[in-house]
């Protein structure tokens, strides 16, 4: 949250040989003015101010010099800690080496600023016409992979009003640029809930340095290297979780969550089940008002919402279940817009604003159920069925008299729960071979086979299953 646009610039000579090389001519050529000086340094790369020829403002992002080289190492040494983290045999939220996989992509997506152009485009189209979201108009002919120019937008970056608000006036301050905070708060959330399950595309990395506080508490999104996309089950799934979520229904958030949770080698569901029904209410008692938490957590700038999420995935690791990496994206950017609205302000009811939302694309998923293509597959469905469900009844009530009528059932179980049986199964069978060994040492003449005593021999195999037995009542506890 504040590590986002405060980094240490690189000097202007390395930009501009950087911009030479990218676009294949002198910098002042192609623009009437730049300043030497970036308005914003982050980790990947910085931004710099300019117009072009026509007078336009726009902002020139352009990567940090070497970077590709120093993310490639950094990455090959992340993979060989996930490797070292899963032979450790802990219990992560989700696999350590498709973590790393995940980062990874989005890390090279970042520093592919084509790919950022594109999702730029993307995004602008969609929001064509929002009156309370803004988008950069970008520059086709000034990017390339390293180099990203787009319309300027004129506004606050939140990270600067966090800034503000931590200092003894700030609250002030903040009021005579004319921001209205619980106004901008509640659009960021809607905004970013509206992005993912209506528009089907989202900002995917929504911390204070890519959010601006525009006129009229318009919300401006810039840097689009990481946008992400749900396929339609998964956002289906994510849909009926959250709106259980915002709605504060323990029950429809656990068979929910359960559809995309992947069981690990410890899982017991059950337990999971009754440890989620038992602690929910208690997270979700705190999602009744946007006011800050008091006591040891006063200090957390969580929402009351981000909070709840975040203990959720918490008891979701303990149980040793995990979420698919897919999902991460959609968690972290509604997490980062939760932390940075809550931040913005404590007094918005941002879980008013989740439950308006889910109310509204309700209503939109019933009038979709109405679209042309969906009525026709529908009304073919409905038919095939009408057609052949005459037959199959028949069937099924003649397998039923002649006595050929079959259920079959199935069932699951963890490897945790296989290897246990396993373990009480050798118990059980070393037992049983320990037992008929000393019932034949009780015999009072033991035969020697090949010239070799049998009694030593059945004793050492004794002491041996005893020690069998011990090593493996160990592992069963």
């Amino acid at each position: 949250m504040r590590l986002v646009d405060r980094a240490p610039p690189f000097p202007w000579r390395d930009a501009e040989r950087i911009l030479r090389e990218e676009l294949g001519a002198d910098p002042h050529e192609l623009f009437a003015r730049i300043d030497f000086e970036p308005f914003a340094a982050a980790s990947l790369a910085q931004v710099h101010a300019a117009r072009l020829k026509d007078g336009t403002e726009v902002a020139i992002k352009i990567q940090r010099p070497g970077l590709q080289r120093s993310v490639a190492r950094d990455l090959r040494l992340a993979r060989r800690l996930a490797r070292l983290w899963e032979l450790s045999g802990k219990s992560f939220l989700v696999s350590p080496r498709a973590a790393v996989e995940e980062v990874s992509e989005w890390m090279w997506q970042e520093l592919d600023f084509t790919r950022e152009l594109a999702n730029l485009t993307r995004m602008r189209n969609l929001f064509r016409g929002s009156s309370h979201e803004r988008v950069p108009k970008p520059y086709p002919a000034l990017c390339t992979r390293r180099i990203l120019t787009a319309e300027r937008l004129r506004g606050v970056a939140v990270s600067e009003v966090l800034r503000l608000l931590q200092r003894p006036d700030g609250t002030d301050r903040v009021l005579e640029l004319g921001i209205d905070r619980d106004r901008f708060a509640s659009r960021l959330i809607y905004s970013v809930l509206r992005q993912i399950f209506r528009l089907e595309f989202f900002h995917a990395d929504v911390h204070p340095g890519n959010v601006l506080i525009m006129p009229g508490d318009v919300v401006g999104f810039v840097d689009f290297g990481l946008c992400d996309e749900l396929d339609e089950t998964v956002r289906q799934q994510q849909w009926r979780y959250l709106f259980a979520v915002y709605s504060r229904d323990v029950q429809r958030m656990y068979h929910a969550l359960t559809e995309i949770l992947i069981p690990g080698e410890n899982t017991d569901i059950e337990s999971f089940r009754r440890a989620f029904l038992a602690e929910g209410p208690a997270w979700l008692r705190a999602t009744r008002s946007g006011a800050r938490r008091r006591g040891p957590e006063r200090d957390s700038r969580r929402s009351p919402i981000a909070h709840a999420m975040v203990r959720v995935m918490q008891l979701v690791r303990s149980h040793d279940l995990q979420i698919p990496p897919a999902v991460l994206s959609m968690y972290r950017t509604l997490l980062g817009a939760e932390t940075v609205a809550y931040e913005m302000s404590a007094s918005a009811d941002l879980r008013t604003v989740g439950r308006r939302f889910f109310r509204e694309a309700r209503w939109d998923e019933i009038t979709r159920a109405f679209q042309p293509g969906r009525v026709e597959a529908f009304w073919l469905t409905t038919f095939n069925l009408l057609r052949d469900s005459p037959g199959q009844l028949q069937q099924l009530l003649s397998d039923f008299s002649d006595g050929r009528f079959v259920l079959r059932v199935s069932s699951s179980e963890s490897p945790h729960t296989r290897r246990l049986r396993d373990r009480r199964t050798r118990l059980l069978t070393t037992g049983i071979l320990s037992v008929s060994v000393s019932i034949l040492l009780t015999l009072p003449h033991l035969p020697d086979i090949a010239g070799v005593p049998l009694r030593p021999v059945l004793t050492a195999t004794l002491i041996l299953l005893y020690i069998a037995i011990a090593w493996q009542w160990r592992r069963l506890r």
